[in-house]
């Protein structure tokens, strides 16, 4: 369970304050797992150059379609932007560029993922910013860094994985490559480790006051992932080919038909301790007498035979049967869960408060993702959604520059914010 506020009633990084460039899934969870730590978040676009994840789709409320303007409905982009405040502004413009260094002096981080160069040429790199705020704190995370060959490729998610290497390994034996293991996999992967390069960055800065420029590339955050078939392909001279559910070193591993429609459950059992009980549960006592059976390697030679006496057990049983009788063994298997039941109803995810719901404009009351890591002394909890666009544009303008409000009405007349 997330704990109360015992010892630490102020979150870790209050008073940090993060101007917030980034765009899409990789840039902007780095602000949000920062907001979720306490630390105030200023967002930037406008509506010349909105955050594209505002256009992605409407959600689904009892069946229906939700009415309203289509910027402010997707609730991914409240997934990745709750708790922020959002400036309209924009930076193509002399005044915008001069608004947003004075922001910046006034912010601890600033994070962007604009490809390689966009910045500079702006006039609002790392150098240019570090001269109004020295001890600045600098994160660009781009597709493949901002040097050498491929530093000014374009490219989401898939382009990435597919760059370097991991789609190569999803798909069955003996076919193509099917690829997209999943939904954008490397957003959320570069996100998490440019959210950790921040705050040892931050912490860095708390002992010596220096700040620090990331250069934070999707591509090689992504190559973390595929150490073993690096390792394999270096060592052994071996390439990774697509292998369906199957597992090197474990058998049985794999994905099963279950009785049901569209039912299946995972098993993986990577302990030849576990070997004898499951043949006793299948039913197949004399494999547990086989010397040859008793270790991974002789399985896996046989692990055709395996699955199928497996599969046919499993098709015998529901999902969560199957699941409760193999890990009573001590085998891991869990059912093949829709996200419906992950979300809303698996009790482990609601007993540790999965998502939090949260007020959004013109959708009402809707389930988001909580911060993600429960602390004893501190607990965090999402304030509101993410902002409308140029939401809070007087409010921070006149707050952080102290601008009047003459000023903002000629910077609405002269184009340099949108917000209305």
């Amino acid at each position: 369970m997330r704990a109360a506020p015992e010892t630490f009633p102020v979150a870790p990084l209050a008073g940090h304050r993060v101007l917030d460039l980034a765009r899409v899934w990789s840039g902007g969870m780095v602000g949000a797992l920062l907001s979720g730590l306490g630390a105030e978040i200023i967002k930037i676009e406008s509506g010349d150059n909105l955050d594209v994840v505002r256009l992605v789709g409407r959600p689904l409320i009892g069946g229906q379609r939700v009415k309203g303007p289509v910027t402010e409905l997707n609730p991914m982009y409240h997934h990745i932007n709750r708790d922020k405040r959002g400036i309209s502004l924009n930076l193509k413009s002399p005044r915008g560029r001069e608004i947003l260094l004075a922001l910046a002096q006034q912010c601890d981080i600033v994070l962007e993922n604009f490809r390689a160069g966009v910045m500079e040429r702006l006039g609002l790199g790392y150098e240019t910013l570090r001269g109004v705020r020295p001890d600045v704190i600098y994160a660009a995370v781009s597709s493949a860094g901002q040097d050498g060959p491929l530093a000014r490729m374009k490219g989401y998610a898939p382009i990435i994985s597919s760059l370097a290497g991991l789609e190569h390994m999803v798909g069955y034996a003996g076919e193509p490559p099917v690829g997209m293991m999943n939904f954008g996999l490397c957003d959320p992967n570069a996100g998490a480790q440019a959210t950790f390069a921040v705050l040892a960055a931050v912490y860095h800065r708390e002992r010596t006051g220096e700040g620090q420029y990331i250069d934070m590339s999707q591509l090689e955050a992504c190559m973390v992932l595929l150490g073993e078939a690096m390792a394999d392909l270096s060592f052994n001279g071996r390439t990774r080919n697509p292998s369906g559910n199957t597992h090197p070193a474990c058998c049985p591993h794999g994905i099963y038909a279950c009785r049901g429609e569209d039912a299946w459950v995972a098993v993986s059992m990577p302990q030849d301790a576990h070997w004898p009980p499951l043949c006793g549960l299948l039913g197949r006592d004399a494999w547990a007498a086989e010397p040859a059976l008793a270790a991974a390697p002789g399985r896996l030679a046989r692990r055709g035979e395996v699955d199928a006496v497996l599969g046919d057990w499993c098709a015998t049983h529901t999902p969560s049967e199957a699941a409760d009788a193999l890990t009573a063994l001590g085998i891991g298997a869990q059912p093949v869960r829709p996200v419906e039941d992950t979300h809303e109803r698996h009790p482990h995810f609601v007993a540790r408060r999965l998502m939090q719901t949260v007020e959004l404009p013109y959708v009402g009351p809707y389930p988001l993702y909580a911060f993600p890591w429960p602390m004893s002394a501190w607990s965090s909890t999402i304030g509101r959604a993410a902002p409308q666009l140029g939401e809070h544009t007087a409010e921070v303008l006149r707050e952080l520059l102290g601008l009047t409000d003459d000023e903002l009405a000629r910077l609405r007349a002269d184009k340099v914010i949108d917000d209305a």
